[in-house]
């Protein structure tokens, strides 16, 4: 069962990161599925910690995980900084949002905290 619990978790969490990486239109305010990311990736990442025997050190999934799961909740705060931003310059009007580069914004957040990320992977890898 615990193996179960490990593999739902595991790639679970590599879901939420692909899942993460997909820009969304920030008409939809606060209802946006894509903003509760964090939180789901937070809670299968317990599920896998919990999982684990306690004779278990450091293992390669976990040297994936980690670095994952920050850049998970690190761009969930850059979209939620680029949300508070763009809804502000638009006075909270949605027909105004629409006109913002907003996919074009996130994916330019997201690149420079992915590649951190993945630098933070390869060293630990190496």
């Amino acid at each position: 069962m615990r193996e179960l619990i490990q593999e739902v978790s595991f790639w679970g969490v590599l879901l939420c990161g692909v899942l993460s990486l997909l820009p969304f239109r920030f008409s939809r305010n606060w209802r946006s599925w894509n903003l509760y990311l964090p939180m789901v990736a937070i809670v299968l990442y317990a599920g896998f910690e919990v999982a684990l025997p306690a004779e278990v050190d450091v293992r390669v999934g976990l040297m994936v995980l980690l670095p994952l799961l920050v850049f998970i909740c690190l761009n969930g705060m850059a979209k939620v900084g680029l949300l508070m931003v763009l809804s502000q310059q638009a006075n909270k009007s949605r027909r105004s949002q629409r006109r913002l580069p907003q996919r074009g914004l996130q994916l330019v957040c997201a690149i420079p905290i992915l590649t951190g990320c993945g630098f933070w992977f390869w060293m630990m890898w190496k």
